[in-house]
């Protein structure tokens, strides 16, 4: 097995590729490169296993310099994608050698939806809620509780309506700052999202859910092979009363079902979490999701990625971020996301 760097003139069958592979993501596509290079400037390597010309896995790897949580060599969300144990090893191993070649702390495989190899560091504290959906809107209607059924019912007669499309990017991101003002997180930049956009144009689409003509809900997904993804988004809590988060699933798995995706995958929950909860009760099945973190030259693991919602400082910071006005927490919040773009 070989294990080389993409080419630029194989990124055709590198997507071709994860197209055909099961358990790819939408993070997988070579076009994540590019928004990486242009949003931050981070060192990249496009890893291809090779089996003579048949390509058997891919491994895309990025070099983070953070001054918050030091050098690491990060997977995008998805870590590595291929089907053959064997390759999964010989990806591992190069992405190895290329993090201690870096001088990085550690390295960090993102959100796999395998654990590859007999490494220690695996965690698996989040999952995924994936909900399979019928071919007619009426069965998916009769296979929701009624609880659910009285909640989006209830979401409509307070007047809310819901739309998908590529056209709402503006109304998704204002949505999305306010979101994670809320929460205390910060907000990737503007021009990171338009790089994804231009990147990954006929990728994704957005839900949106407005009240009197504005837009107070929206949830990002891109698209793959049978599966909508959603990955950014939701509602403030603030508008719970309205039920938006209920509009705006159902409307996500209505236009599911309309576009022909068998799958809509809901995203990444802590597990254990209300929000891994709320998404159960949707019919959803869940999923474990590890994380590895690979210390070199330690004897701990060194993974910034861990325990930090049970973290004081993280807490604190957290609870301050909130208090700040939405136009510092705007200004501030992409500079600060280039030190955990992933997070």
């Amino acid at each position: 097995m070989d294990v080389l760097e993409l080419l630029p003139g194989d990124k055709g069958a590198w997507d071709e590729y994860v197209q055909n592979t099961r358990g790819a993501l939408p993070f997988h596509l070579s076009g994540w490169q590019a928004v990486m290079q242009k949003s931050y400037g981070f060192p990249s390597w496009y890893l291809v296993a090779r089996k003579g010309s048949r390509i058997e896995g891919v491994l895309p790897l990025f070099k983070v310099t953070s001054k918050l949580v030091g050098t690491s060599v990060t997977s995008l969300p998805g870590g590595i994608c291929t089907e053959n144990p064997a390759a999964a090893t010989a990806l591992l191993e190069r992405a190895e050698e290329i993090t201690r070649a870096a001088n990085a702390a550690c390295l960090i495989i993102r959100d796999s939806r395998r654990r590859w190899g007999d490494e220690a560091g695996w965690c698996d504290d989040c999952s995924v809620s994936v909900r399979e959906l019928p071919a007619d809107c009426e069965v998916l209607r009769k296979q929701l509780s009624r609880q659910i059924r009285q909640h989006i019912r209830k979401a409509r007669t307070k007047g809310v309506q819901t739309d998908v499309g590529t056209e709402y990017v503006d109304d998704f991101y204002a949505v999305f700052c306010d979101l994670m003002h809320e929460k205390g997180i910060p907000v990737f930049g503007r021009a990171f999202l338009d790089a994804v956009v231009e990147a990954l144009a006929g990728h994704f689409v957005v839900t949106t859910a407005r009240l009197d003509g504005q837009v107070i809900g929206a949830i990002f997904h891109f698209a793959l092979r049978d599966t909508m993804f959603a990955v950014w988004g939701g509602a403030p809590s603030r508008y719970l009363g309205l039920r938006l988060n209920h509009a705006l699933w159902w409307e996500s798995m209505r236009y599911a079902i309309d576009n022909g995706y068998r799958y809509l995958d809901m995203g990444r929950s802590l597990r254990g979490s209300g929000l891994e909860v709320f998404k159960e009760r949707w019919g959803s099945s869940t999923q474990p999701v590890y994380r590895l973190c690979l210390s070199i030259g330690r004897r701990s693991v060194y993974d910034p990625l861990a325990g930090h919602r049970g973290n004081l400082k993280y807490r604190l910071f957290t609870q301050t971020w909130r208090r700040l006005p939405g136009p510092v927490v705007q200004f501030l919040g992409p500079r600060l996301r280039r030190h955990m773009p992933f997070g």
